[in-house]
């Protein structure tokens, strides 16, 4: 199995700690691993790990650390072979098994597997007392290889020798995991699919429609319609859990606005309220953005009251390859505002597109159906 995943076309980094060295060693032992194993670290110490992931985890043996081990371990290839991404796969494992002390809690390990496109989660619920350290050990070893050559498209597979009552499972990186990590900056994104699957992929999308969505409404589905083929590309969500003008969204409520993409589409949820930090995540992306929001983009409120800021900005996104396409907005009765209504400095002019009201005008809002839902429950 070994030779088979030497042989593949991947690389990887793994970081082990409490388990798993020997599935390092056993990767080096066999020749060709020259190819595959990049880089192995072993943060076996609550210092050690924290200098290895630049912050001190709840928990050394978790779900949410092995994914975070896994997530810097490939960051770590990245920032070395930054032509190999496609085939660089990162590998976290924790564990926590017999030792010299009294420990509470199972005997257990985490694996996790993150690349450009895989993500694999698995953990194992061992008997305890029912093997030697040894034994665990290379339990853990074999989980850990199996997990990389599922990885590597690579069919044969070691077996584990479970005891009755054990198992293997895969687990699921909830919201809370990923909002935790969005707020406290340890990542600028994270992505749910329309099916409700969460990781840290980018995006594929060649334009971003931003907003609160609070709610979705047949608007927004409509114009993402529109825009997609005016600009031929796809278009997905864009929802910032911070906002110039708001507060910051709990996860909570952020769970609550993201089921309502079930079905629908594609959500980048970030941590960026201003476009500059959008295009920062985004680069080469249009936004999609309503006559209401593109003076925000052009005033100098928003840039600390300074123009020559303002003019910064338009600066680094016409840079970053970044345009906006502009769709018409009610703004009451008789009132109806576009592109046209709006001042943009003359060298920055060709940045933004208009929407003609012929090709898209939906007269709804989010706020005007909060205003309705309340007056409904009142």
């Amino acid at each position: 199995m070994i030779e088979s995943i030497h042989s593949s076309s991947g690389e990887l980094v793994i970081a082990a700690a409490g388990g798993g060295t020997g599935a390092i060693a056993a990767l080096a032992r066999v020749p060709g691993a020259s190819r595959t194993l990049l880089h192995a670290v072993v943060p076996y110490s609550k210092e050690s790990m924290r200098a290895y992931l630049g912050y001190e985890p709840r928990s050394l043996c978790s779900k949410e650390t092995a994914a975070d081990m896994a997530r810097r371990a490939r960051d770590m290839g990245m920032s070395r072979i930054t032509d190999q991404a496609a085939t660089l796969i990162g590998v976290g494992v924790t564990a926590a098994l017999t030792t010299d002390r009294p420990r509470r809690g199972r005997n257990r390990c985490f694996v996790s597997i993150t690349s450009a496109s895989v993500d694999i989660n698995r953990w194992i619920d061992m008997r305890k007392g029912a093997r030697s350290r040894i034994d665990e050990e290379e339990l853990v070893d074999k989980l850990v290889l199996n997990c990389i050559a599922e990885a590597f498209g690579v069919t044969e597979r070691t077996e584990l020798g479970l005891l009755p009552g054990e198992r293997v499972e895969d687990f699921d990186l909830g919201a809370a995991y990923w909002y935790e990590r969005l707020v406290d900056s340890r990542a600028s994104s994270f992505r749910r699919d329309e099916r409700g699957r969460l990781s840290d992929r980018p995006v594929s999308a060649g334009a971003m429609l931003p907003g609160s969505f609070d709610p979705l409404h047949r608007g927004h589905i409509e114009l993402v319609r529109v825009a997609a083929d005016i600009l031929d590309t796809e278009v997905a969500f864009e929802l910032s859990v911070s906002n110039v003008d708001k507060p910051v969204i709990d996860l909570d409520e952020l769970e609550r606005r993201l089921s309502q993409f079930t079905g629908v589409g594609e959500v980048l949820v970030t941590s960026a309220p201003t476009f500059v930090e959008k295009a920062r995540i985004l680069p080469e992306r249009a936004f999609v953005i309503g006559a209401d929001t593109a003076p925000r983009v052009v005033d100098r409120k928003y840039y600390g009251g300074s123009q020559q800021e303002m003019l910064a900005a338009l600066d680094e996104l016409s840079r970053a390859g970044c345009r906006f396409l502009v769709a018409g907005r009610s703004q009451g009765p008789g009132v109806f505002t576009s592109l046209g209504d709006v001042e943009i400095p003359a060298e920055y002019r060709h940045m933004f597109e208009s929407i003609l009201e012929s090709r898209y005008r939906v007269d709804i809002s989010s706020t005007e159906l909060r205003e309705q839902a309340g007056r409904t429950r009142s």
